[in-house]
């Protein structure tokens, strides 16, 4: 996964990041007093529109966007001058709070193998596989092409 400057600025000691961290009540108390008055109804702006985060499952889901956001706000692009702004602490908290739930996803996904290739077997491999399989020791691959 693509790190960006915000997480080592702001990553988590290993104790907080323990826990199972929350989203509900305090992340959307964040996004509703400082983003969700320019960024939901029916005409977001920039077609964005932040109402549906409200827990865990939501941050997840959508992880492109929620990434794109605390980028334009590490930035100090949003809220815009002329909106309220968070104090340095409770935009810090929201930072880690999201980067906890991101870090604590990731740490008990369960693990994706990729795809995996069928391949033919070489004459030793083959011979080996008889062997394991039928508890016979001899080398049938000899009598291949």
């Amino acid at each position: 996964m693509k790190r960006f400057v915000w997480l080592a600025l702001f990553a988590l000691g290993s104790t907080a990041a323990a826990a199972d961290p929350a989203f509900a009540p305090t992340g959307p108390a964040f996004l509703a007093k400082y983003c969700n008055s320019c960024h939901s109804g029916e005409k977001p702006k920039a077609d964005l529109s932040l109402t549906g985060l409200k827990d865990n499952a939501s941050i997840l889901k959508e992880r492109k966007t929620v990434t794109r956001v605390l980028e334009v706000m590490h930035a100090n692009e949003m809220p815009p001058p002329n909106k309220a702004q968070p104090a340095g602490k409770e935009k810090d908290d929201f930072f880690k709070l999201v980067t906890a739930v991101l870090d604590h996803a990731d740490k008990n996904a369960k693990p994706d193998p990729g795809r995996v290739t069928m391949r033919r077997l070489n004459r030793k491999e083959y011979n080996n596989t008889v062997r394991d399989l039928c508890f016979v020791e001899f080398s049938p691959a000899q009598d291949f092409p």
